[in-house]
């Protein structure tokens, strides 16, 4: 069943800012309704940006652990596991 409810700014604010299911759970909405709202705004879908280490940063990838070293650069542990493993690094040993 459809309902009435106006869209608040705060609510479409939100469209975009993370996945449809993620958003509609927040404010209470289906996650149709929400992607439907976000489209008819013409709101990018939320994608997370991709992560390219640096020469810096890949200097140290398998020297520290990856969760150390995600909480360092403000990304995901799992980011980190894909971006070590796609540069044939082994993980850190604890030595």
């Amino acid at each position: 069943m459809a309902s009435n409810r106006l869209w608040t700014k705060k609510e479409m604010a939100l469209l975009g800012t993370a996945e449809d299911a993620s958003v509609a759970k927040k404010i209470k909405r289906s996650k149709t309704a929400t992607m439907r709202k976000r489209q008819d705004l013409k709101v990018s879908p939320f994608r997370l940006a991709k992560f390219v280490p640096t020469a810096n940063q890949k200097r140290l990838l398998g020297k520290r652990p990856d969760g150390s070293l995600a909480e360092l650069w403000g990304v995901t542990r799992l980011t980190v596991l894909k971006s070590r493993q796609a540069l044939g690094i082994p993980a850190y040993g604890g030595k």
